[in-house]
């Protein structure tokens, strides 16, 4: 099946869907490519089919995942979405100073009609979002390749969620406007047509758009997302083939054991706050050398972090606010200052943040957050801000939010 799909997109696109402004993206001296976008970057199976490509090619430049659930460029939330719609250019300064990359890659568009009928104002901060985005990377010397808000299929909402008419009282991402792909239309179709200060486009939505009718036509039920939204992984194989020419390479079919691989490796090292390649390895390396369970060890160490532990014990929001807080100076192990996101914390180390600190509000908004538990090999004292890792936990004790296959790494690292 996964051979299949990767062999449709090769036959039913051809390239010349791609709207290019041309020039070169990457140089042989390229380190890195980072990619920003919402939950469709965030699953990183693109990501991991490009990885794939650029290997069997020989190219060992770093891919980074920083695709952020439900994230826009605009600032919108709907009334009813769980929480506030992340916001890009709240983090986009600090994650192009810290990774320095030499290509971005975005893809942002679907969220940020917020799921309901065209409007000129959310358009409007639509375009101030994407110019401002462009600035930004250029700004940072970075090379840029966008691709446009993608399509919004509404036959699987059809089938299994919410469609609602204009001039409904509110929408949602559970009740979304009918013809809310005319909205994702427009937003691509200003993307292309703008003079924007990018090195490269792919027109996602006409892309997306060709190959369903294609495949449509022969098959009326298909579709590539479960809810119009969140791109299955043909969707991320099409994706996938489109980035990996403009990148200057040929895309072939992916053998199903290194897709699983990378895709492992590239989901968990997103989920550890994208740690890069050599400090991941690295990891492998240290569990490799212990003895016992290579898998085991490898899980161990990675929750050692001192970022890691910051985290469980929900000083921090997010592992990267974790690394923020740690190279800020706000942490202290056994009564001593540790700036380092990479310490190895042991049962008998004692971690705790420093008195002026103890108040800060980034702190406190993570605390009472309800969205995740301290597991049960960290020890709290919540009003003294102390935290111990008691028990280095197993792999079946992580509380990862998916499926995490360490095993799959650990395989593939030992090749």
């Amino acid at each position: 099946m996964f051979k299949t799909i990767l062999a449709l997109t090769l036959i039913l696109c051809p390239l010349n869907l791609v709207d290019a402004k041309e020039k070169k993206l990457l140089d042989n001296d390229d380190q890195r490519i980072v990619f920003i976008g919402d939950s469709n970057t965030h699953a990183g199976q693109y990501i991991s089919l490009i990885e794939a490509q650029l290997l069997r090619n020989g190219n060992t430049i770093e891919l980074v995942n920083l695709g952020l659930p439900s994230e826009g460029v605009t600032g919108l939330s709907e009334p009813d979405h769980p929480f506030p719609r992340p916001n890009v250019h709240d983090r986009l300064e600090a994650i192009l100073e810290k990774t320095e990359p030499d290509l971005v890659v975005s893809f942002y568009g679907i969220n940020d009609g917020i799921y309901y009928p065209f409007s000129d104002d959310r358009f409007e901060k639509f375009q101030e979002g994407i110019n401002e985005l462009t600035r930004l990377v250029r700004k940072a010397d970075a090379k840029h390749l966008m691709l446009a808000a993608p399509m919004f299929d509404a036959l699987p909402m059809k089938k299994n969620g919410k469609l609602l008419a204009e001039g409904a009282e509110k929408y949602a991402w559970f009740a979304i406007y009918e013809n809310y792909d005319d909205v994702m239309k427009k937003y691509a179709k200003w993307q292309f047509e703008a003079d924007l200060d990018i090195d490269g486009f792919i027109h996602t939505h006409r892309v997306m758009k060709n190959y369903f009718l294609t495949k449509r036509k022969d098959n009326p039920g298909f579709v590539m997302s479960g809810d119009g939204v969140h791109i299955n992984l043909e969707g991320h194989a099409l994706i996938a083939k489109f980035v990996t020419n403009k990148l200057g390479y040929q895309y072939t079919e992916v053998p199903q054991d290194v897709f699983n691989a990378i895709n492992a490796k590239q989901k968990l090292k997103s989920y550890y706050g994208n740690m890069n390649e050599r400090q991941f390895r690295n990891v492998f390396r240290k569990a490799l050398q212990k003895r016992g369970n290579t898998t085991e060890n490898f899980i161990g160490l990675l929750e050692r972090r001192l970022d890691t532990v910051i985290y469980r014990a929900k000083f921090a929001i997010t592992v990267f606010a974790a690394r923020q807080l740690i190279n800020h100076g706000h942490v202290k192990v056994n009564g001593k200052k540790v700036n380092i996101s990479s310490f190895l914390v042991t049962e008998k180390d004692s971690i705790e943040i420093k008195d002026k600190s103890k108040e800060l509000l980034v702190i406190e908004g993570s605390l009472v957050s309800k969205e995740r538990e301290i597991p049960d090999y960290i020890q709290m004292d919540e009003k003294n801000r102390i935290a111990k890792l008691i028990r280095v936990p197993k792999f079946s004790e992580v509380p990862y939010p998916t499926i995490m296959e360490p095993n799959l790494v650990v395989e593939y690292y030992s090749r």
